[in-house]
């Protein structure tokens, strides 16, 4: 809170014992200038007083969410945390409920452009200008629905193709790894078997050389 003084009512006063001075009325303008002093030192001590509440306040309430700051976490988290886990389900729900709606209220209008005809054709209830006008009416609002409920399924069409997309894409993951680590073993198995090929492969050609060209090529090492 600010630590400003409205001192409107003893402005006021103040005022008043002015016009005591000017008309002489010196008695009356000293209370009513000591009127106004405990007007202002009224007004302040409401003010300091408001502060000091306002002060208090603001502790306790700093030192309530100190003390309770995993609770509060929890109770703000918990909210996030559900619409994050739910916020697929929750808009199919609401996606079907709408569809739902949209539904029923085409149903009730392709009800009644039905009474409209039997009025007009079996019973002959309906002059030809007034059962046109209710079947156009209808007609106009049905078409209105079919395209809403087109979005709707549309979203929820799209809803289960991420869902199953995803479905897919965690087997695939978890195929893949199995297959990488069948790879991977097979590669190091692999690596063995070629190193052995390779060593033997190498003894057999350095052993069935002649003496002779081995000191040759050993002699040029040297050189």
């Amino acid at each position: 809170m600010k630590d400003e003084i409205d001192v409107t009512g003893p402005l006021a006063t103040y005022e008043i014992a002015v016009n005591e001075l000017k008309d002489e009325r010196y008695e009356l303008a000293l209370e009513r200038i000591d009127q106004a002093y405990e007007e202002i030192i009224e007004l302040k001590g409401f003010v300091l007083k408001a502060n000091a509440m306002y002060a208090a306040a603001s502790k306790n309430l700093l030192s309530f969410i100190s003390e309770n700051r995993y609770v509060l976490g929890l109770l703000i988290g918990l909210p996030v945390l559900f619409y994050l886990i739910f916020r697929k389900k929750l808009k199919a729900d609401r996606l079907n409920a709408r569809l739902a709606k949209f539904s029923l209220e085409r149903d009730v209008l392709e009800k009644e452009i039905k009474k409209a005809q039997e009025r007009y054709f079996v019973k002959k209830e309906l002059s030809e200008s007034n059962y046109q006008t209710k079947v156009r009416v209808y007609a106009e609002m049905i078409r209105d629905l079919n395209k809403k409920i087109s979005v709707v399924e549309e979203s929820l069409e799209k809803l289960r193709l991420g869902k199953a997309l995803k479905e897919q894409s965690k087997q695939f993951l978890k195929k893949s790894e199995g297959k990488e680590e069948i790879i991977e073993e097979k590669s190091v198995v692999l690596k063995k078997d070629i190193k052995t090929i390779v060593s033997t492969d190498e003894t057999k050609k350095i052993a069935s050389k002649p003496q002779s060209v081995l000191k040759k090529k050993s002699k040029k090492r040297k050189k």
